[in-house]
């Protein structure tokens, strides 16, 4: 009965820890994946 409990407390943990962290990822702006969309223009050689 013990093996259970502390199982359920330690998934219930868990699944905190994820919530929080797809939560802070799905809050953050701009996205990492953004950086390649801006490309400033270079300068032409002569």
């Amino acid at each position: 009965m013990k093996c259970k409990r502390k199982e359920s407390i330690a998934l219930k943990a868990v699944g905190k820890l994820v919530q929080n962290e797809a939560k802070k990822v799905q809050r953050k702006w701009p996205p990492d994946c953004m950086g390649f969309l801006h490309q400033p223009k270079r300068p032409a050689k002569k």
